[in-house]
């Protein structure tokens, strides 16, 4: 029997009958924050718990064409619920989890510390470590034991911890932005995954082997002191050399102000760039000095937290497992739903055709979602923030791929996931969304206010398009919106018909870009975006081949397009040193190497990739190392800062690089808006397609039926930032502004 949702009522706002055809007719059971596991699972009687209902349709033996109904309210999920294959719905009749009214059903995975457990901390006695707490904090500050699994998680370092609708901060120095390195005493051990050629050196805190330094800025708890008595496990994170590269390390000791690290890192600690070296310090007890912030006591288990509201209240602690984990599991729909208070709200391994639809995925201290292998799921219409990494798609692997020869020209089969209108911000990742594979579909999506890049990807045959990004870099550099790299063999990705703006370079760091082709990446079509106020380069190719930039619309930038032809010599004289064993077989510049694993041994020269990717061939016969192949053509440009186009140290006549046409608002439809459609009268330059502006970004569908207003929100970042450069190499950073008001704050 089909079914129908109506207004919402007390009965679940579910009423039997045989109307909605988009239902598929199954078992149909039911779910209530008040119900009975004991009950029948039916609407009048339904069962409380999601394991209880999962439990029920594996008993039945009929997955296909089962919805499990949830009602209003709050599902606890204290361990991962596991979807196997038993669990697998088909093609015309699915394997369903809904909410009855979508974002009103809430998996939380949090633990719950009541409000009456918090007591206030005494003046002396236990708990021994409050000592160690700032006078001023110590008649606001109230503690709760606590015991395992609560504790382990919390020891563990990646637990989110809410009160009310307000998260909490781990206690942390300074409160807001950086602090910044004075002196560098020494750089400390360096050590690089896939690069160093000696296995990882051992550390302790006993035997610390990383940076030794002191900072500009004074702290005012006693970290020595509380080093020493070891309760707590303090971690300095921060940007170590690299601007685009943080990195942590827990702290072994402070002794007259010298601050000396456990750990070493990717290229030491060194004040190479112009900025001095960002850091601050979290998970320390004598700086847990404002409302809104805790600490774990890891030796004897009490936590401490400063009550936002100046009374204690419950606690939510967001914990270490997965709300829920499908292995190999095919065709099963979640829908609606909110998942929360976890390390992810789902991991999806081997599985073809999930798709999780309209879902709110937060307070996650992990990765969001994970889809690992499989085939054809997706990911639509859902808001995902407040997590670590928004996404990761980990899709086929160069190594593995298999080629349709029937098609002509043959492709790379595709794995066939949709990232399609999700709305993405306020995440911690300085990476962003991670995608991989081939054929990826990531359209429609709308990222913001990011730390980071928006998007770190990499494969074959992947499509960017629709897509709408603003205010991300707001603190690292040398990084890009999207960013991917060193890969001979990446061809038939495009970027197409996204739009970004407002992404702006901070004083005298490296500077941020748009779409980042890094490190001699090749094959990459741009084509058909809109750019307005994007970083330093808009359109950086550092130094690949084979990559197109036509009939894009590029407005008040500072560098439109750049690509830097100085690389080639450094990296053609190392290719010997690979094959003698004087470099690591398979690091990052052993670039024909690594070709070959994928495409095999002068496989450019032979079907299939010779067939599918001409252009591939061409490369390699010719000069890979070099920008060759590429062309800048048809582009329009308005008010650049620099240039239009820059080649640095290209060989003329390498690239085919023809003039940005001038352009002006009166071609557009509301340039204060930032709509930079063409108005219906004006007529494009002659082979300039015109752009499929009003599409860009979110849109209405059966999942998201009340998108933002572009107009208003585009209005509005427009007004805030009017003033602002993309790019001023006259800036200079102010460490007190940072410092006091926090990068955010500054970035607005």
């Amino acid at each position: 029997m089909a079914l129908a949702v109506t207004a919402h009522s007390a009965d679940m706002g579910i009423t039997e009958t045989a109307t909605d055809p988009a239902v598929p007719s199954g078992l149909q059971w039911y779910l209530s924050p008040t119900g009975d596991d004991a009950a029948a699972g039916t609407v009048a009687a339904p069962w409380r718990s999601l394991e209880r209902a999962l439990k029920a349709v594996r008993d039945s033996g009929k997955p296909a064409g089962t919805t499990i109904w949830l009602a209003d309210g709050t599902y606890a999920v204290t361990r991962t619920l596991t979807l196997d294959a038993a669990l697998s719905g088909t093609e015309q009749a699915p394997f369903t989890i809904r909410a009855v009214h979508d974002g009103q059903a809430v998996l939380s995975g949090a633990v719950n510390i009541p409000a009456a457990d918090f007591k206030p901390v005494p003046a002396g006695g236990a708990p021994a470590s409050a000592s160690f707490l700032q006078a001023a904090a110590r008649n606001q500050v109230v503690a709760a034991r606590v015991k395992e699994p609560i504790a382990k998680s919390l020891s563990a370092g990646n637990a989110m911890l809410a009160s009310g609708a307000n998260a909490l901060t781990l206690a942390r120095w300074p409160n807001a932005g950086y602090a910044h390195a004075a002196k560098i005493l020494s750089p400390g051990a360096v050590w690089m995954g896939g690069r160093t050629k000696t296995p990882r050196p051992t550390s302790s805190k006993q035997a610390p082997i990383g940076g030794e330094f002191t900072l500009r800025e004074k702290w005012s708890g006693d970290w020595t002191g509380e080093l020493a008595a070891d309760f707590s496990a303090p971690i300095l994170r921060g940007y170590f050399c690299a601007d685009w590269n943080q990195e942590s390390s827990p702290i072994a000791s402070v002794t007259d102000g010298r601050v000396k690290l456990v750990r070493e890192s990717m290229y030491g600690f060194k004040g190479t760039e112009k900025l001095p070296r960002r850091v601050f310090v979290s998970g320390m007890l004598s700086e847990l000095d404002q409302p809104g912030e805790w600490f774990f006591d890891k030796r004897d288990g009490w936590l401490y937290v400063w009550p936002l509201q100046g009374a204690a209240t419950d606690v939510a602690i967001a914990g270490g497992h997965e709300l829920i984990s499908l292995k190999k599991a095919s065709h099963v729909v979640l829908r609606g739903l909110v998942m929360q208070d976890a390390s992810a709200a789902l991991v999806a391994t081997d599985c073809e055709s999930v798709s999780i639809l309209g879902c709110t995925l937060r307070n996650l201290s992990g990765t969001a979602a994970r889809i690992i292998g499989g085939r054809n799921s997706r990911v639509q219409s859902c808001d995902i923030h407040h997590c670590g990494v928004p996404l990761l798609v980990a899709g086929t692997k160069p190594a593995d791929y298999k080629w349709d020869t029937a098609q002509k020209p043959p492709r790379i089969v595709p794995d066939g996931f949709i990232i399609t209108n999700n709305h993405i911000h306020d995440c911690t990742n300085h990476r962003g969304l991670n995608l991989r594979g081939v054929g990826i579909l990531f359209s429609h999506n709308l990222i913001h206010d990011m730390p980071g890049g928006a998007v770190i990807w990499g494969g074959n045959d992947n499509v960017f398009e629709y897509n709408e990004f603003y205010s991300v870099l707001k603190e690292l550099d040398d990084w890009g919106v999207t960013y991917t790299g060193a890969q001979w063999t990446s061809f038939g990705n495009v970027n197409r018909y996204n739009f970004l703006h407002h992404v702006f370079s901070l004083p005298q760091a490296h500077a941020v870009n748009g779409f980042y082709y890094d490190d001699l990446d090749a094959g990459d079509t741009t084509f058909g975006n809109v750019f307005y106020k994007v970083g330093c380069r808009v359109v950086l190719c550092n130094g690949g081949a084979a990559q197109t930039v036509t009939n894009n619309i590029f407005i008040k930038n500072y560098i439109n397009v750049y690509q830097v032809g100085s690389y080639a010599d450094g990296n053609r004289a190392e290719e010997p040193k690979y094959n003698s064993g004087e470099l690591k077989r398979g690091d990052k510049t052993d670039f024909r190497w690594k070709a070959e694993q994928i495409c095999g041994v002068q496989g450019w020269t032979k079907a299939p990739w010779s067939e599918a990717y001409p252009d591939f061939k061409r490369m390699m016969e010719s000069d890979p190392f070099s920008p060759v192949l590429m062309k800048i053509a048809q582009n329009y440009s308005m008010d650049a800062i620099k240039d239009t186009i820059w080649l640095n140290k290209v060989p003329d006549g390498m690239v085919d690089s023809q003039p940005m046409m001038p352009i002006t608002d009166e071609a557009f439809v509301n340039p204060a808006a930032l709509n930079f459609a063409f108005r219906p009268e004006f007529v494009p330059a002659p082979g300039f397609q015109r752009i499929p502006f009003e599409k860009i970004g979110l849109r209405r569908d059966e999942y998201r039926p009340d998108p933002p207003d572009k107009d208003t929100y585009r209005s509005r970042v427009r007004e805030e930032n009017q003033a602002r450069a993309p790019y001023d190499p006259a800036a200079i950073y102010d460490a007190g502004v940072m410092k006091v008001q926090g990068l955010q704050e500054v970035e607005k």
